[in-house]
């Protein structure tokens, strides 16, 4: 067998000294949740997400209270804006996340909670775009001069992007996610579209620039927009998550991949990108869609290629970006334990890796298939948080 290179946590490390990284255990699974609920959470919904040490709440967390509007697009209200009016789009996204926060706080204060923000998307339903929308030399443009909706032109969407080539757009953004780890219960932000992977594995700083722009707009948005992420992580109490395409930029401490599993072989760009996290001392989380329980033969691969690369700070995610529940699967409580080295590579193709409380995982490179035999079930009981 073929022993993988050894990965360092040193900048990892390093990171925790400016922020608070979540609670992290080899005992079983590391998990972390991403979605959202619509309404309030439910006795047992927060007993789930005690379970959880780093929660992110969607960008429609808790907006079952909100009026949204007829011609929805994704289930958003895609429609509701019209360049500076947002009188149809309702307000404000970050007190339901505050009070939803402060709910999972109340159970486990350990959590850490992160609030969902998009890093080119200046949502209508946020606070932030309120002020956003009142200054129109703020919008980013194309090269006609038409106020941009997305990475690309879309004909649904109506709300505007930020142009991170402007100082006070940077400023913004970034009170943007202050609105809510000012609170005191959001620790930290995610920001989707934050940077793009590279199949090529020049991950570092890759930011996509919304467009076409003028040549002078794209080279100060791409040059300024990681320095204002960087900027962000130095002001927030826990940690920046950069997504959603597994790919990270200087200075921001996590990422997370949104389809972890889908569209390639886990051999030749799930495992590797994993492994690239880990040896630069990111913390990533591997989102993947649910089946109805994670003993399905695929749930097995999802997880085994995870356990083959995952180091500290390394969470798996199964679910959408709402849902009707906190889902909690009964794998998630079975001993897993420290592992006892990286993973290996035999000469038929095979990874292996083993942990400490006994449970061995194996991953074909060749069938591209994956299982997990988990150690004896115990039962590990509710945890109490006092």
């Amino acid at each position: 067998m073929v022993a993988l290179p050894q990965v360092t946590f040193a900048s990892l490390a390093c990171s925790a000294l400016a922020y608070n990284l979540p609670d992290f255990s080899w005992d079983t699974l590391p998990v972390a949740w991403h979605s959202a609920l619509k309404g309030d959470w439910s006795a047992e919904d927060l007993k789930q997400i005690a379970k959880y040490p780093l929660v992110t709440l969607e960008k429609t967390a808790g907006t079952g209270v909100f009026d949204w509007p007829a011609g929805q697009y994704y289930g958003l209200p895609a429609t509701c804006q019209r360049l500076g009016d947002l009188s149809n789009c309702s307000c404000c996204e970050e007190d339901l996340m505050v009070e939803q926060a402060k709910a999972v706080k109340a159970v486990n204060p350990r959590a850490q909670v992160v609030a969902y923000m998009n890093s080119v998307i200046s949502y209508p339903w946020y606070r932030a775009a309120r002020k956003h929308v009142t200054n129109e030399s703020w919008w980013l443009r194309d090269v006609n001069g038409t106020a941009l909706n997305n990475i690309h032109q879309d004909p649904v969407e109506t709300w505007l992007t930020w142009d991170f080539s402007k100082p006070e757009v940077g400023d913004l953004w970034i009170e943007a996610c202050r609105n809510l780890t000012d609170s005191g219960y959001i620790d930290g932000c995610f920001m989707d579209g934050c940077a793009n992977w590279d199949p090529n594995g020049l991950v570092d700083g890759r930011v996509v620039v919304p467009g076409p722009v003028d040549p002078e707009t794209r080279a100060a948005y791409f040059e300024e927009k990681p320095k204002w992420m960087k900027r962000l992580q130095q002001q927030i109490p826990g940690v920046a998550i950069c997504g959603s395409g597994g790919g990270w930029v200087d200075g921001v401490v996590a990422t997370q991949v949104q389809n972890w599993g889908s569209g390639g072989t886990y051999a030749g760009k799930w495992i590797p990108m994993l492994q690239r996290a880990v040896a630069a001392g990111v913390l990533f989380e591997a989102h993947s869609s649910c089946g109805q329980n994670a003993s399905e033969p695929e749930e097995q691969t999802k997880i085994a290629a995870f356990l083959i690369a995952a180091g500290r700070h390394s969470y798996y995610m199964c679910g959408g970006w709402g849902a009707g529940h906190v889902e909690w699967f009964d794998e998630y409580d079975l001993p897993l334990g420290e592992p006892l080295g990286n993973a290996t590579l035999d000469s038929d193709g095979v990874y292996h890796r083993s942990f400490a409380k006994g449970t061995v995982v194996s991953f074909d490179t060749k069938s591209d298939t994956g299982n997990v035999q988990w150690a004896a079930a115990v039962t590990r009981g509710v945890e109490e948080f006092v």
